[in-house]
């Protein structure tokens, strides 16, 4: 996360969103490809990206788009939703599919939530995502 603001400026929020969810998909498959120690490593060493880039990349993005009024109320839904309700019903679906398939389901299951948010990131960043005039 220490080298986020460097990347972000390089290469700009937009970019960095997509890169990592995509690596969130790698790192998702990577743990079921790789059900072993080795790829337990590689996984943890793609979410450092994940969580690296996404996380910082999504906070100055919202701030770059949300009012200045409304800044705190943005970021409390960002948070709320991609760290507390997005954990509960991760959990929630996570344990069914562990149940009836196995953890290596699991993790391609989940594989396919990123590539959807890439999908759905590109197709309505234009029409949702515009940068505010006045901050």
């Amino acid at each position: 996360m220490f080298l986020s603001g460097f990347f972000i400026r390089k290469y700009g929020t937009e970019k960095l969103l997509v890169v990592s969810l995509a690596a969130i998909t790698i790192r998702n498959l990577v743990y079921a490809v790789f059900p072993t120690f080795g790829g337990a490593v590689a996984g943890q060493l793609f979410h450092s990206i994940c969580f690296g880039l996404f996380h910082p990349a999504a906070v100055v993005f919202i701030s770059e788009r949300v009012p200045r009024r409304y800044l705190a109320v943005g970021l409390t839904l960002y948070t709320s939703f991609s760290m507390g309700l997005a954990s509960v019903i991760g959990n929630v679906i996570g344990g069914f599919v562990i149940e009836g398939f196995g953890y290596r389901t699991l993790f391609v299951f989940f594989s396919f939530f990123p590539l959807i948010g890439i999908v759905a990131f590109m197709r309505f960043r234009n029409v949702v995502f515009r940068k505010t005039a006045v901050n």
